[in-house]
């Protein structure tokens, strides 16, 4: 789909060339008189100027002129059309481009379909995830009701009695109600988290120190009930570590990395069931560490534990927990890594420092 764009000296645009493959896929087939597409009528108002500069740029610096851009045709047709073309000036100030234009209309069609397929798959991750948990987070709510139930009894007891009150013993039962009654509250927002997509969710700027609390106050259920170790966390100059990002992605990309060393230490002895994390600032990044006592990966499989579907589990596990995690990172500006340089099995969030 070839083509010859020409800006005049004069400022004035027209096509010594085009042909009927790149009308085409420009949408321009049939038409007699190819409209003035240094600010195409069909492209959104908020686009032409960057699209404009992009031909005057490279008109101005003889640059490659490459853009992929999205407009509506003479037809009423949505269309993305990927251009590349090289400049030439003539004597007479004239500039040409000579280059090739191809309808990418299909590819981004499948890339919004992929999306929303791979959102789909988070989504259903997520829910698996929730329901792997469920039996321990019902045993973990149960444990702080029993103690509400108890005190509020023992509450009633003596506020029953006609003997004087002992007001002391009345604030230290309302307290650790109080005390109960915040666990449950933590654990249900903690889940509610786990399962919301936070996508669409602002950049906010929070410490490295609030993602790793949400993140550990919801894993750590799981950790318990497999009876996983988590060793304390460590986190250094914790007010200085600062990241802009959306809090709930990044938890659950933690969460994520918890339960997969959990799941690599399952037939690990007594003493290496244990996993670690730990936060430092490292230059212009954050880097956050999860590490535990398992064999490690694989020499041979480490190259492809990021992609998707690819997991080393049997019994649960889609694959798509580490590729959807990385790309979270990347969204953020950062990465997921493993660390090959160490012993044990570590993967390392990457994040820009705030």
């Amino acid at each position: 789909m070839i083509y010859r764009f020409r800006l005049k000296a004069d400022g004035s645009t027209d096509w010594p060339y085009i042909s009927e493959s790149a009308k085409k896929s420009l949408g321009w087939a049939g038409v007699e008189s190819i409209p003035n597409c240094l600010r195409p009528e069909g492209m959104p108002e908020s686009e032409r100027d960057a699209f404009e500069g992009s031909i005057i740029a490279s008109a101005k610096h003889l640059t490659p002129w490459k853009y992929e851009f999205q407009y509506r045709d003479l037809n009423g047709t949505n269309r993305w059309v990927k251009c590349a073309s090289n400049p030439l000036r003539h004597p007479n100030g004239d500039v040409t481009w000579d280059g090739l234009a191809i309808d990418t209309t299909r590819e981004r069609e499948l890339e919004i379909e992929l999306e929303a397929q791979r959102a789909l798959l988070l989504a259903s991750a997520r829910l698996s995830s929730l329901g792997e948990m469920t039996a321990a987070i019902a045993h973990e709510i149960n444990s702080p009701l029993a103690v509400i139930s108890c005190k509020s009894q023992q509450l009633a007891h003596w506020t029953g009695q006609e003997s004087g009150l002992n007001t002391k013993k009345v604030f230290d039962l309302a307290g650790s109600i109080e005390k109960s009654v915040d666990r449950i509250v933590s654990i249900i927002r903690g889940a509610r988290a786990m399962v919301r997509d936070g996508a669409s969710d602002p950049f906010e700027q929070c410490t490295a120190t609030k993602v790793i609390e949400d993140a550990v106050t919801f894993a750590q259920i799981t950790l318990q009930a497999r009876h996983v170790q988590l060793l304390p966390v460590e986190i250094e100059d914790a007010d200085k570590l600062l990241v802009s990002c959306r809090a709930t992605q990044i938890s659950q990309v933690i969460v994520n990395l918890l339960t997969n060393a959990a799941d690599a230490v399952d037939l690990a002895p007594p003493d290496s069931r244990w996993v670690r994390i730990s936060a430092r600032g490292v230059g212009e990044k954050i880097e956050i560490r999860v590490s535990d006592g398992g064999p490690g990966v694989p020499v041979e499989v480490r190259s492809r534990i990021m992609e998707p579907f690819f997991t080393t589990k049997t019994k649960t596990g889609c694959g798509l927990g580490l590729s959807i995690s990385k790309k979270i990172a990347h969204d953020h500006g950062g990465d997921l890594l493993l660390d090959s340089s160490v012993r044990e099995t570590c993967f390392v969030l990457e994040l820009p420092r705030h």
